[in-house]
């Protein structure tokens, strides 16, 4: 009886306080009625303090990193080769020694090292890069006469299938490389020849280790230009380019240059330095691409 009673009190106290606390814009004849719902959310709130995440300003923040302070720049997962340059140069362009610290054009290229570039002689014509772990052809001398010319150079598609074709070192599943893979054989301590039309190549210095791989520039005598050294890769350009012509990505160790270039030229097909790769457990093993 007494439970009845006090359940019937408490019943009549919460309408008084459902009915003091009401909307005042709610028509008078308007009946509120009582859920555990209403309750709660009409009880008056705790006495906690109040949590603000503090504004996050983005003017001069470093963009290399996000507004949590993490890195922007995704984690490299693999070895980058040093450039090899060790000059450094003045406003003009002239070479000159390298500025200190807190000096005008302080932090050239010359001035930060990196993995040094690192070959080993295989003895069977391939070179291996103690760097990337890619495995090279030593010689783009592709027909095998001892003499690297304009008769060494394929066609786009002959260098493919010709490296899927070759045995070279023991393996028998070479491929062309691709243009990441064959940049990484760039030194940055060789010197542009262009315009040189002294046939004399005895003094110039290439774009890649020549007491490594071996190296000719382009084939004076076949009408070619000194620069005329260009390495295939597997790399297409997404479109076309000059007169509409196929593309690839392609290096030149004469001068140094990454460009794309046609698979043709003046109606026929262009003709290349070509290489191959393959992958084994562990390691990529990679032939160097022919010179052109």
């Amino acid at each position: 009886m007494f439970k009845k009673i006090a359940s019937l009190l408490i019943i009549s106290l919460i309408a008084i306080i459902l009915t003091a606390c009401a909307d005042p814009a709610l028509p008078a004849q308007t009946t509120a009625v009582a859920t555990i719902e209403s309750i709660l959310q009409t009880a008056p709130a705790m006495d906690v303090p109040l949590i603000v995440e503090p504004a996050i300003s983005t003017e001069g923040a470093d963009p290399s990193f996000d507004e949590n302070g993490d890195d922007r720049v995704p984690a490299i997962t693999y070895p980058i080769v040093d450039t090899g340059q060790s000059a450094c140069y003045d406003a003009s362009g002239a070479a000159a020694a390298c500025p200190a610290e807190g000096e005008a054009l302080f932090g050239q290229d010359a001035q930060f090292s990196g993995n040094t570039p690192s070959y080993t002689d295989n003895g069977d014509s391939t070179i291996s890069d103690n760097v990337t772990g890619l495995m090279w052809q030593q010689s783009p001398d592709t027909n095998g006469d001892g003499m690297i010319n304009a008769t060494d150079k394929l066609t786009y598609a002959e260098a493919v299938t010709g490296a899927s074709m070759l045995t070279l070192g023991g393996y028998t599943d070479w491929r062309l490389p691709t243009i990441k893979e064959l940049y990484s054989l760039i030194l940055f301590d060789g010197a542009d020849p262009s315009g040189i039309e002294d046939a004399d190549t005895s003094g110039l210095t290439p774009f890649i280790d020549n007491a490594y791989f071996d190296f000719a520039y382009g084939d004076t005598s076949s009408g070619e230009r000194i620069i005329d050294a260009q390495y295939a890769t597997s790399t297409k350009y997404v479109y076309t380019t000059m007169n509409g012509d196929e593309t690839m990505f392609g290096v030149n160790f004469a001068d140094g240059r990454i460009k794309g270039y046609g698979l043709s030229l003046r109606g026929q097909e262009k003709t290349f330095f070509v290489g191959s790769s393959l992958f084994h457990v562990g390691k990529l093993y990679l032939s160097c691409p022919a010179m052109r």
